[in-house]
This record gives structure tokens, C-alpha cells and sequence, in this order.
């Protein structure tokens, strides 16, 4: 809290989050880009009722950028739309500048504005070297080049760069600049002044085995002092070729390497799941099984279809890299009676995309049209990236959609982005290389995991796996410390360990006793004194070794670009639930992204997949153990993981009837598509074409309609008024034959006002239909 508006704030050069809360509880949280040089800038914040749901505002500098959230095209700068609680990317993109993106926690009620500065994009691909904290000193090939952030066109090859500030301990890391595309690098500068080196390995994929000078030593990402010089780094990985380098440690500074592994030679392997069972698998035209189906597959793109009777056989268009594994499931539809026209689907990361069939404009993704059996061509187009054109050839035989998932590449190549790992990252890298260690009863490297785990972390649950390891190699005097340092600092909702290790202290107590059998004995039959089962020597035998249990309903189906909570019941009567993790991929991401589940209720977990990774080809597995080291236990695995029928969502009905003719602008929902993105109209949704405009005769028909109804109308009740006046005349006559010509005027005109209002309705009803036609 800095005060009250009106206010004036220093800030240093880089992006800052502002946020502005009134007491009633109207607020808004804006970030902006603050350029170096810039001595002012000015922010009017403009505060709106309390209540209801969040406002999302993207503003660019130029403006007219494309705005990108959770990987959709939304519109273009100055954006404003809706914004569905939960955690989103923003993105803005824009020829000629440098893309800039950040992530946004969206609370009902609370807007978020966005500013984004873009830099122009230098002509030659550019280096972006960003830090935390922003300010330091940026040395490049040995040459002071000025401050974080900063931004510089590079020639390919191997560099090094070095960032200095006051404060804090110096870091460097060597890389090579690609000729296609930006690079990014971003390191955290350590607070305080060292005379040690440290290094710092990361790695694509992330877990693989490091080896320094020879010796193994953890898995990425992994940190740790070191003596300057040169080393020989290797870091492999199952499934990818392993990759050595000699790396040069400078006294007195930190060095971070990446490596990024290619993949082993060979096959790789699809796992092939339909709704309903049993369908028939091609693979390129030829029939390799039934599903579920599992097999190798050479790398390269192939085309996937799956048939079975009395549904619309689906063809799916696939790329495999070698050795890669991939899961896909398919969710079959009824087969539509007599000769059905082929149903072209076409996906794209990102979406909204123009998707344009044998040259003429279809819409944008993700999108469904139909067209005519044959060869045709496709296009996608979308600005800023590389358009994409292929061939496809649709058959004539029966009711048939083609699939097609495709990745657009930036007109400069994919950015490629080497950022230090947090301190929860190399936490969990070391905590993952303990419990490999511990599996295979290697204790003493598994408490070095473990501490080197605590020293980034400081979570106590790691006290407790320490005093196990030493526990289990017999040091009952450094265990017993390690359990009395766990039970200060036992964290909520952690009973069930708490009493695991008050069991297991007691044990380790009597083991230091001199006589422990007899004692125990002793103990055990002093009246109104009960030992714990861990105090005696049958405790000792009956080790936990169990995993925990996991319980998961498995989601089958989901809509496109729509987040999915993933919840699961973990139970460990004995030891207690480490933290369980949650891991998925798809067609476009095909390396498991993992990240750790929250507690959400008693034995209870819970975690929300971002709506950006909701996409076809979506397959996770999740997966937990015990503070024990026992496990894991898993609903799906990353060889065969759950696998998720991804649909469209299904557009929006049109109203039964018109009953207002002026509407009003509403904003778009953030994390759904624009209402432009997908097709409205229930046919089009079907594949059965988009809508055709109607033509101009239609409009003229509707307003002579609705004419010609008001003035059957007006004449209706003109003509029942005019009867009713001749009623006194009728009674007040004298003469029958007046009475009977009064009589016969007055029903005449009646009937011809009931027909008039029969014939107001149906002009009505018809006037609505041309209207919502």
C-alpha cells in the first residue's frame, strides 16, 4: 500500500502492476512497461460499480496490435472485454515488433488493464536479455552494452553474456544465437556479494540425468557450487541423445546453461482410444487394428482413420517426431442418413486464423464447413505469422470429416526463451532425484537430494523425509534431531504424518537406550504407561512401504478452449500425501507440462488445466506419493496416459421470436472465443455450409409483410368499431325493412373484421420468420 490517489510514484524502468481498490470495493489492477528515459507518464484509472465480472482493457504502443488470450485471437488494440476469473496469458503481436505477453489472475468484480510498449523488431533476428532485479549492468562478448531490459540484433554463433549489479552476485551464461529466429534469455542475479562459483544447468525436457567431470549428480534443473575451471557437462534423457559440453566456470560468478536435447532416432509410438469401442484404425490408407489401439508409427506426418459401422468415419492428420509418444481419443457421431457432402475441421495454434478453401474465405478457427468430394486446397493466413497451404482429397463413399490440427509459425520463427529456474523448480528437480535414489535404497544420496531440496525450499515435510533416510541407514541419533525438527513445524492438515513421526522418534529413542529389548518389555507392562507400536522391535519390522491410494474419475470428453479441473482423493493412513502432480500435453505441445495439485478439501486435490492446452490430442495422467517415498500412484502414465475427446463447443441458439428491433454492444467473453471466431448458425455448426446471406428481395418481402399486417390490423378495428356504432340504430329503428339492412351491415362487417385478424396474424408470423431468417 503506497497511498491515495491522486498520487505520484518513482518507478524503475520495467513492468510494474498497479492496483486501486475503493473502500465499497470497486477496483482495478493495470500493468504497464516502464521505458528507460522516460521521466513521466500519467494513468487515469477509471473505477466502474462494484460487483459482477471483470473487465479486461489491452492497450499497445503502436495500437492496432492483435490481442491473444490463453492462445486466441480476440481483436486488436485498444481491446476491452470480459474476463473470466481464473489465470490467463495475455498476448499482443504485431508485424514489424517484438511480441510481448504477461500473465493475469482475473477476480470477479476487478478489472484488469494492460499496457504494452512494443519495441520495433530489428531487421537481423534479435537478442532479449531480461533479469530480476531489472538494472543490471549487460556485458556482452566481453563489451559493456548498457542495462536490463535490454534488446540488441546478433549475429548467429556462440556468445556470452554477463549481467552485473550492485548487490548482488554476478551471473553469465554462454549460448548460441539462431539465424532464424529471436532469442530470450532471462536470469535472476542472487542477492549478496560471493567469492564462490555456482552453476546452473536447465534442460528441454526438464529431469534428465546430469553428470559433471564423470560423476552423476541430480537431474535439471539443477544448481550447486562449484570450482572454477572447465568441466565436462553431459545431460541425457530417455529418448533423446545425450548431449556433452565442456563448460568454463569464471571465479566469483554464477553461470546458467541450458541444453536443449534432440530426439533418439527410431519410431514413435500412438496410442488410439474411440467413443464408442472397436472402431476400425488405418494408418496412410492401411489397416493396422481395432481401438484401442497401441503401435509404433515411423516419424514424419501421417494421416490417422478411425471407421465403424452406422457412424462418420474421422480422419485425422498427424506429425510424430522420433521417438515421441502420442494419445488420442475420438469421439464418434451417429452417420447422417443418404449422400452427406465430406466435413472439412480445421484447428490452429493460435486460434483465428483465416481459413480460406480453394481460395474463397471460410471463417476463422477453430471452424467446421462442408464442401464437395475431391481434391482441394486449404490456406490459413494470420498476421504476424507464416501462412500454411495444403493439399487434401475428400471422399464420396459415405458420411466423412476430416480433421486437421495445425501450428502457425511467427514470420521471424518461434522465439526461443532460456530462463533461470525458480527456487520451486530446483526444489522439485532435487526432490525428484531423491526419491529415485531412495527407491533404489541408495539413503545417502537421497539425503543430499533432500537437503539440497531444503536449501531452496524450506518446506518442513523435507525434514521428515530426511530423518526416514537416516532412520532407514541405522544413524537413530541425527534421525531423532530430524524428527524433533519435523514436529516444530508440522504444517496444517498434516496430522497423519505428525503421528508417523512421533512413532518413529519413539523408536529411535529406544534404540539409543542402552538394552532396548528388555526395555521395551519393561515398558510395555508398567501399568497405565501404553509405548507406541514404532517404540518396539515388532514396530521396526512393519515399515511403511505401502503408496498412496488414489481415487480419479477420469474426464472422457471436454470443449475446445475450455479450462478443465482436474480433482482426485489421495489417502495415506501411514505416512501421510507429498504433494500429488498433475501432467498433460496435446497435439500441438507434445512433451507433458507437470505442475503440483492444491489441497482442496479433507484428502481432497484439485488443480485447473489452462484453457490454452485444451486441445486436440489432450491427454494427462496424474499421479502422487507418500511422504515415504512410496509410489507412485497414478491415474494414467506418460506411457499410456488418459486420454480426452476434445469437441467444439456448440454456438449459441437464435431467439424463438423477435421482441426488440435495437441492440447494444456487449463485450467479448476472455476465454471463450469472439462471437466472429465461430459459426452462429445451427447448420454451419452441423457442417452443413455457413449461412448465405440473404438476398436483398428477402428484406424488401419483410417490411411489405409487416405492412400489410399493421393495415389488416387498422382496418380490423376500424370495421369493429364502425358495427358496434350501428347497434343503437338497430334497436331504435321503427321499420323491418331497415332493421333487417342494419342487421345484415352489421354482421357483414364483423365477419370481415375476424378475417382481417386472421389475416394480422399470419402476416405477423411471417414478417418474424423472413426477420430471423
Amino acid at each position: 500500500d503506497i497511498g491515495k490517489t491522486p498520487l505520484t510514484v518513482p518507478l524503475l524502468p520495467g513492468p510494474h502492476t498497479i492496483a486501486v481498490t475503493t473502500a465499497d470495493g470497486r477496483g482495478t489492477e493495470q500493468q504497464l512497461d516502464v521505458k528507460p528515459g522516460k521521466k513521466k507518464q500519467d494513468m487515469l484509472v477509471e473505477l466502474r460499480n462494484a460487483g459482477g465480472p471483470a473487465t479486461l482493457s489491452v492497450q499497445s504502443d503502436p495500437p492496432n496490435a492483435n490481442v491473444l488470450v490463453d492462445g486466441a485471437v480476440m481483436g486488436r488494440t485498444p481491446f476491452q472485454g470480459e474476463l473470466a476469473p481464473g489465470e490467463h496469458v495475455v498476448a499482443v503481436e504485431m508485424d514489424g515488433r517484438m511480441r510481448e505477453e504477461r500473465k493475469l489472475i482475473a477476480r470477479e468484480g476487478r478489472d484488469a488493464n494492460v499496457s504494452f510498449a512494443l519495441a520495433a523488431l530489428p531487421k537481423s533476428p534479435a537478442l532479449a536479455v531480461e533479469s530480476e532485479p531489472i538494472g543490471a549492468q549487460v556485458i556482452l562478448d566481453s563489451k559493456e552494452r548498457g542495462r536490463t531490459p535490454f534488446l540488441v540484433p546478433l549475429e548467429k554463433g556462440k556468445h556470452e553474456v554477463v549481467l552485473k549489479l550492485e548487490g548482488h552476485r554476478e551471473v553469465g551464461t554462454f549460448f548460441s544465437m539462431p539465424a532464424d529466429r529471436d532469442l530470450s534469455i532471462r536470469l535472476d542475479l542472487p542477492v549478496g556479494q560471493g567469492t564462490g562459483s555456482r552453476l546452473t544447468l536447465t534442460s528441454l525436457p526438464s529431469a534428465a540425468a546430469v553428470s559433471i567431470d564423470g560423476k552423476e549428480i541430480g537431474i535439471t534443473p539443477w544448481s550447486g557450487e562449484i570450482r572454477p575451471g572447465n568441466h565436462k557437462v553431459s545431460v541425457a534423457a530417455n529418448g533423446f541423445v545425450k548431449e556433452e559440453r565442456i563448460v568454463q566456470v569464471q571465479p566469483s560468478r554464477d553461470s546458467d546453461v541450458t541444453f536443449a536435447l534432440n530426439r533418439a532416432p527410431g519410431p514413435g509410438k500412438l496410442h488410439i482410444e474411440t467413443e464408442p469401442p472397436e472402431a476400425v484404425v488405418s494408418i496412410d490408407g492401411k489397416q493396422v487394428g481395432t481401438s484401442p489401439y497401441t503401435g509404433e508409427m515411423a516419424p514424419g506426418d501421417h494421416q490417422l482413420e478411425v471407421s465403424n459401422e452406422g457412424y462418420k468415419t474421422i480422419a485425422q492428420d498427424l506429425s510424430l517426431d522420433s521417438g515421441q509418444q502420442l494419445s488420442l481419443k475420438l469421439a464418434m457421431q451417429p452417420a447422417q442418413a443418404g449422400q452427406v457432402p465430406p466435413l472439412v475441421a480445421v484447428a490452429s495454434d493460435p486460434q483465428g486464423a483465416q481459413l480460406f478453401l480453394d481460395g474463397k474465405l471460410v471463417g476463422p478457427t477453430p471452424i467446421k464447413a462442408r464442401s464437395t468430394p475431391g481434391p482441394h486446397e486449404i490456406k490459413l493466413a494470420l498476421d504476424g505469422y507464416t501462412s500454411r497451404t495444403g493439399k487434401i482429397n475428400l471422399p464420396d463413399s459415405r458420411d466423412f470429416e476430416l480433421r486437421m490440427a495445425i501450428s502457425l509459425r511467427p514470420v521471424r520463427g518461434v522465439e526461443e526463451r532460456h530462463e533461470a529456474p525458480t527456487s520451486k523448480e530446483l526444489a522439485r528437480a532435487q526432490i525428484a532425484s531423491a526419491h529415485a535414489c531412495s527407491k533404489t535404497g541408495d539413503y545417502e544420496c537421497a539425503i543430499k537430494g533432500y537437503q539440497k531440496a531444503y536449501e531452496y525450499e524450506q518446506n518442513p515435510l523435507l525434514l521428515f523425509n530426511i530423518a526416514q533416510m537416516r532412520r532407514k541407514m541405522g544413524n537413530f541419533s541425527d534421525a531423532q534431531r530430524g524428527y524433533q525438527a519435523f514436529l516444530k513445524e508440522v504444517p496444517p492438515g498434516q496430522e497423519k504424518l505428525k503421528d508417523e513421526a512421533q512413532k518413529q522418534l519413539a523408536f529411535c529413542e529406544l534404540k539409543l537406550k542402552p538394552g532396548e529389548g528388555s526395555t521395551a518389555v519393561a515398558l510395555a507392562t508398567r501399568p497405565g504407561q501404553t509405548v507406541p507400536a514404532a517404540a518396539t522391535s515388532q514396530g521396526q519390522d512393519e515399515e511403511d512401504t505401502d503408496p498412496p491410494i488414489m481415487t480419479h474419475e477420469a474426464v472422457k470428453k471436454t470443449l475446445r478452449g475450455q479450462p478443465i479441473r482436474l480433482t482426485a482423493r489421495v489417502m495415506d493412513e501411514r505416512s501421510g500425501v507429498a504433494t500429488p502432480q498433475a501432467c498433460w500435453r496435446n497435439l500441438y505441445k507434445k512433451d507433458f507440462e507437470c505442475q503440483p495439485m492444491g489441497k482442496i478439501g479433507e484428502d481432497e486435490y484439485g488443480i485447473e488445466v489452462p484453457a490454452k492446452a485444451v486441445n486436440d490430442g489432450f491427454a494427462y495422467y496424474l499421479e502422487a506419493y507418500d511422504n515415504n517415498d512410496n509410489g507412485p500412484a497414478r491415474s494414467g502414465a506418460p506411457e499410456l496416459p488418459n486420454s480426452v475427446a476434445v469437441e467444439d463447443a456448440p454456438p449459441p441458439r437464435p431467439p424463438s421470436a423477435v421482441v426488440a428491433v435495437a441492440t447494444e454492444v456487449q463485450p467479448t467473453t476472455v476465454g471463450k472465443a469472439p462471437s466472429d471466431a465461430l459459426p452462429t448458425d445451427s447448420n454451419f455448426a452441423e457442417g452443413r455450409g455457413p449461412t448465405v446471406k440473404p438476398p436483398e428481395s428477402s428484406h424488401v418481402l419483410r417490411w411489405v409483410m409487416l405492412g400489410s399486417a399493421v393495415a389488416a390490423a387498422g382496418t380490423s378495428v376500424g370495421l369493429h368499431f364502425h358495427a358496434n356504432s350501428l347497434a343503437p340504430d338497430l334497436s331504435n329503428s321503427q321499420y323491418t325493412g331497415d332493421k333487417t339492412a342494419l342487421k345484415n351491415q352489421i354482421d357483414a362487417e364483423s365477419s370481415v373484421s375476424n378475417i382481417l385478424i386472421g389475416v394480422t396474424l399470419a402476416f405477423a408470423v411471417g414478417a418474424v420468420a423472413f426477420w430471423n431468417f
